[in-house]
């Protein structure tokens, strides 16, 4: 309960929990550990739609990739929707003969009677994906998913509230076009996070819970960040990231100067989690040599 009161009182809490109990965000917290999460990740991923915790669609679809269950997926991308009016999702998990394929239509969209919803006026494309998608992430990774809806789909259910909020699903964008801080701007975010230790499905996250830019919302990105939110996107952008931390801890465990942390880092095109994973290797080789192993 004491790092939930800490994370409301941070400045960095999902906009969806502020104002909530402490409890709120510890039910979160058990959901993605259940899931695999880490705890921030959990925040910025599990939703609470009228009291049912589901997962956004993209963190389903990366906890279903980094299982090592998926052998690969096909999805229709937006063109392609558009052309059939239906989306068509297929995977094939690993061990299993055959992929799975499911669909989800405008037709279908229209039996459920949720083709009116606001969102799926605004964005009928993306909502259909996400449809196909979280059936057959559904049926083919029961086991990675817990047994959780997709919140794109449990969003379609009459009287939607998501953490309480009085809005039954995400408000179209306002006429309004407020200025952005465009591509150098989103470049300067970019490359502020990833310094800071974050990854990209977390700027997304951050950006879609925080600022309502991205999917479910809109098909916004960072270059679309209102000149208005900038100061607050580069606070975020600055903070480091857990992993980050961790990393630097390691550094210092290896005894490792600035120097060789700034060539260990340049060296490997890869994230942090990657290099976290390095230099545990590394410390657990160091701690051999030192029992004489």
């Amino acid at each position: 309960m004491k790092f939930a009161a800490l994370v409301l009182e941070s400045g960095l809490c999902p906009k969806s929990y502020v104002g909530k109990p402490p409890a709120s965000i510890v039910v979160a917290l058990q959901f993605g550990m259940e899931l695999g999460m880490q705890p921030l990740q959990s925040l910025q991923n599990i939703a609470s739609i009228n009291g049912q915790p589901g997962v956004w669609g993209d963190a389903a679809l990366a906890l279903v990739l980094s299982s090592g269950l998926c052998e690969y997926y096909e999805e229709d991308d937006f063109e392609t929707i558009k052309k059939n009016e239906k989306a068509t999702f297929t995977v094939k998990r690993r061990g299993f003969p055959k992929p799975k394929t499911t669909t989800f239509s405008y037709a279908d969209a229209k039996t459920a009677g949720i083709i009116g919803n606001a969102v799926w006026k605004t964005y009928p494309y993306r909502m259909c994906q996400m449809r196909a998608r979280s059936f057959g992430l559904r049926d083919s990774f029961p086991d990675v998913l817990k047994g959780l809806e997709l919140a794109e789909a449990l969003q379609d259910y009459p009287g939607t509230t998501i953490e309480g909020t009085a809005s039954p699903a995400p408000a179209a964008e306002p006429e309004k076009k407020e200025e952005t801080i465009g591509q150098v701007g989103g470049s300067e975010f970019f490359k502020a996070y990833k310094a800071s230790g974050w990854s990209p499905d977390e700027s997304k996250a951050w950006l879609r819970d925080n600022l309502q830019i991205g999917p479910p919302h809109n098909e916004l990105n960072s270059k679309d960040i209102p000149v208005s939110k900038k100061e607050e996107a580069m606070k975020w952008a600055h903070t480091k990231a857990p992993i980050y931390l961790a990393v630097m801890k390691k550094f210092e465990d290896l005894g490792m100067t600035l120097e060789e942390q700034i060539k260990f880092v340049n060296d490997r095109k890869v994230n942090y989690v990657e290099i976290s994973k390095e230099l545990d290797a590394e410390l657990a080789k160091r701690d051999a040599q030192e029992r004489g192993e």
